[in-house]
């Protein structure tokens, strides 16, 4: 067996350029080469453009942030990489909390940003930190779903573009942590989210933060039913446990409808 040594790896990358590299080796192999070359190289180059070195801001970032698409990938992820390097450990925490606020909260560019989420926490452990603490945090205190009744157009949009956020956030955190093998994290997010329906299911004044919680759970427990067979038992359990009740006029009929819909997608792919 041919062993290569971390020089012979980069020097192989240096030897190509991009377009040709993406047709030698696979994607895995390509994010490895690029993590290793810029986890372990000096940190030069930005900074040194300034006598007296500008910080590096969100900003910086955000550029690159926002012309990332897969097709762009491997472009875009060395800038950003790059420029990430640079950080000093006083700029680390508000800088990776913003760029996770931002790669969370996007659903159209759920692809792209999940898979640099990866490779950031592959290469930073402070990011690491900040992504694995906010998943934890994400689902415990269920309050912040407790949405005011308003007829007010302003509040309205308000509120519904704060839904849309955590809606995005709930499946960019589920996602990544597929890709990561974080199953038993997903397998306790799941159960969170449904001891809490099942705990309030019958309370009138908790109708409508359940009825968003339930969207919520329905959109996880359908992305887990495409992407990972282990999850189908424990969902039909949840849902099942709920429809057993769908008689009971006292639940809120969208309730039951988002487990209708979850358990359509459960006979599709089973």
């Amino acid at each position: 067996m041919i062993k290569y040594s971390l020089e012979d790896i980069l020097a192989i990358k240096n030897s190509y350029g991009d377009t040709d590299l993406s047709h030698l080796i696979d994607d895995d192999v390509k994010r490895y080469i690029f993590i290793i070359d810029y986890k372990f190289k000096e940190k030069k180059g930005h900074r040194s453009k300034y006598n007296n070195p500008k910080p590096i801001s969100f900003c910086d970032i955000r550029l690159s942030l926002n012309k990332l698409s897969i097709k762009t990938f491997d472009i875009q992820f060395k800038y950003i990489i790059s420029t990430l390097h640079l950080l000093s450990n006083e700029e680390k925490s508000s800088i990776f909390q913003d760029m996770l606020n931002h790669l969370s909260k996007n659903s159209f560019m759920l692809e792209p940003y999940s898979k640099l989420a990866i490779i950031l926490i592959d290469v930073f452990d402070d990011f690491k930190d900040i992504f694995f603490k906010t998943t934890n945090e994400l689902l415990l205190d269920f309050t912040k779903f407790d949405f005011p009744v308003t007829t007010s157009h302003d509040d309205l949009c308000i509120q519904n573009k704060y839904k849309d956020e955590i809606k995005a956030q709930t499946i960019f955190f589920i996602s990544t942590m597929m890709d990561l093998g974080e199953f038993q994290k997903i397998e306790i997010m799941l159960n969170t989210l449904q001891q809490h329906i099942e705990q309030n299911v019958l309370h009138q004044e908790q109708q409508t933060s359940l009825e968003f919680i339930c969207n919520i759970y329905k959109n996880v427990a359908i992305v887990c039913i495409k992407k990972i067979s282990e999850f189908t038992n424990l969902i039909h359990l949840h849902v099942e446990s709920i429809l057993k009740k769908k008689d009971n006029k006292n639940i809120n009929r969208k309730i039951i409808f988002h487990h209708m819909d979850v358990s359509d997608v459960l006979k599709k792919n089973t």
